[in-house]
């Protein structure tokens, strides 16, 4: 028994005069339905000889692939007597799949004649099993000097140009072919009653295994040409490293996770970032997202919807950052939290908090839908927590990593800002002071984290200007005329009144700790409830106090008269 597993490379029109010619699709589903590029066409040819079978008419193999273990069966149907041959197994790096209802989303890049107007090309191929001359199509520009031009293709019972249907039934294999960069994807309608066809994903530099009965035969799968027109061609959302790129001498998989949009600006996951169920769309780097307040003490869950074109199971690492300001990077936060996961499928839990900000953190993660639309499966990273205390910033940010070291991060401002008193003991610090007035090491303990204010032993207030530098803001013994002309000390009008404030709340609490010496202060409740009446009345009604107006009258007259008959006389 003889198992030939043989690899043929065709230019683009050569694939055209086979039919059903294969090869390999670089694919993602999107909003119902696909997008292709970056491979030149490759059918593959599977051969077995098997004299014990001859005139059986059709024999089974089995075939699977370096990712995927459980493989497809494929029929091969016999030519000469013994010998079996098929040369419609596709080779696809994702599920090259559609159903008949789908939309087939055909993009290219093309940046051989930018211009800020948006622009057609053509001179693209779409063909089927059903009708293998197919349609020369037209794409459209997504926007002005984007250099990415789309067309929407439908399936149907019968061809007709002028609306872009494609003539197919399902099992038939359909072909995207850039005539001028001169590279094809392809993909399979699902409802396949043709058991001689069938899809499977491999990768580059892996193997895919063909095995019938006992026996087996493994082929590589070698790196393949980029694709042409420019520096572009047929795209796929999800690659980073793209035909813009030139290559970068990058090989196998360069396409980093994403929790929304590719680089070639196509979303692939909705709602990929969400936070106390308030969930957002994440764009390529920096998402603009409202501002989530919570408290301090309490629970929250941060939810990450993540894909890779590997899978699910090809993530590595997924870091969730807090406390970032405006110009930091993920690596600056002083509050992350961390997934990390091995091949063997262990997941382990890890936080950088020097500052202590977090408590009960737990990690959970499943297999989702990327989005409503689409077919493609994400890894959802659910991440609960809880905050001790404030952070001096709101903005958030996320990375996430692949087993082949693909990595990218996300931001996402206005963030969230927790609120409310520190659960955690007062942060101190041993300060030197080169003053002539206050010489030496002097401990500084932190009042308010957001304005960096802190106080020494005596009182004095404290700016924490960074890189351990604190600038005295107020003193305690230093005597200021806040009002020359008065002379009579610091109002609310003066501008150091929220200093000489801030100073009193100090002295205020360090007063009362002293004073309760650790105790808690309770009120007695009062052993019986009590009221007031009071009866307002107006002055003209209030018969005793006209009385006494006068009264008061009256002796003001007789005042006023003796005080003038004294003049008189006098």
């Amino acid at each position: 028994m003889i198992i030939i597993l043989s690899f043929s490379f065709f230019s683009y029109q050569d694939a055209i005069a086979i039919a059903p010619a294969w090869s390999f699709p670089e694919y993602l589903p999107t909003d119902g339905g696909v997008q292709g590029g970056g491979f030149s066409t490759i059918p593959v040819e599977l051969s077995v000889t098997d004299p014990a079978a001859t005139g059986s008419g059709t024999i089974t193999v089995i075939i699977t692939s370096s990712v995927d273990s459980r493989g497809v069966p494929l029929t091969l149907n016999e030519g000469p007597p013994g010998v079996f041959k098929n040369i419609t197994l596709g080779l696809t790096v994702d599920k090259a799949e559609l159903k008949m209802s789908d939309d087939l989303i055909v993009t290219v890049w093309d940046d051989i004649t930018p211009t800020p107007t948006i622009q057609t090309i053509s001179d693209v191929n779409v063909f089927t099993d059903s009708d293998p001359i197919g349609l020369i199509i037209s794409l459209r520009e997504t926007g002005p000097d984007t250099n990415l031009y789309q067309a929407k293709i439908r399936f149907d019972s019968a061809t007709n140009p002028t609306e872009n249907i494609l003539a197919a039934v399902p099992g038939d294999l359909f072909t995207v072919a850039d005539i001028i960069g001169g590279n094809a994807v392809n993909g399979i309608i699902l409802g396949n009653p043709n058991t001689g066809k069938a899809v499977i994903k491999v990768v580059e530099d892996g193997t895919i295994t063909a095995t019938y009965q006992v026996d087996s035969s493994v082929a590589s799968i070698d790196e393949l040409p980029a694709p042409g027109r420019g520096s572009g061609g047929l795209v796929a959302p999800g690659l980073v490293v793209d035909s813009s790129a030139g290559g970068g001498g990058c090989s196998g998989d360069c396409n980093p996770p994403t929790l929304g949009l590719s680089k070639n600006m196509n979303r692939i996951v909705s709602d990929g970032f969400s936070y106390n169920q308030n969930p957002i769309d994440v764009e390529f780097f920096y998402t603009p997202y409202p501002l989530i307040t919570v408290n301090v003490g309490q629970v929250n869950e941060a939810s990450l919807k993540i894909y890779d074109d590997g899978g699910a199971e090809n993530i590595k690492h997924v870091g969730l950052a807090f406390g970032l300001s405006s110009g930091q990077s993920f690596s600056q936060s002083k509050a992350t939290i961390n997934l990390d996961r091995t091949n063997d499928g262990k997941e382990t839990t890890s936080v950088y908090d020097p500052e202590h900000v977090f408590d009960n953190v737990q990690i959970s993660t499943s297999i989702v839908p990327c989005s409503h639309t689409l077919s493609a499966q994400c890894l959802e990273v659910k991440i609960q927590h809880m905050f001790r205390e404030p952070l001096n910033f709101n903005m958030v940010g996320t990375v996430v990593t692949d087993f082949q070291k693909n990595s990218w991060q996300n931001y996402y401002n206005h963030g969230i800002e927790i609120e409310g008193d520190s659960l955690n003991p007062a942060k101190t610090k041993l300060v030197a002071f080169g003053e002539v007035k206050m010489r030496g090491l002097y401990e500084l303990t932190q009042v308010d984290k957001k304005k960096e204010l802190w106080v020494d032993q005596f009182g004095n207030v404290y700016e924490n200007k960074g890189n351990d530098r604190f600038d005295k803001i107020f003193s305690v013994t230093e005597k200021i005329s806040y009002d020359k002309i008065k002379q009579n000390g610091c109002d609310r009008q003066c501008n150091w009144f929220g200093a000489y404030k801030l100073h009193q709340e100090l002295l205020a609490e360090k007063t009362l700790e002293k004073i309760l010496a650790g105790r808690i202060i309770a009120g007695e409740p009062p052993e019986e409830s009590f009221s007031y009446t009071y009866h307002m009345i107006s002055r003209a009604e209030d018969v005793e106090l006209q009385k006494s107006i006068l009264v008061e009258q009256q002796r003001a007259e007789k005042l006023f008269e003796e005080l003038i008959d004294y003049k008189i006389r006098s």
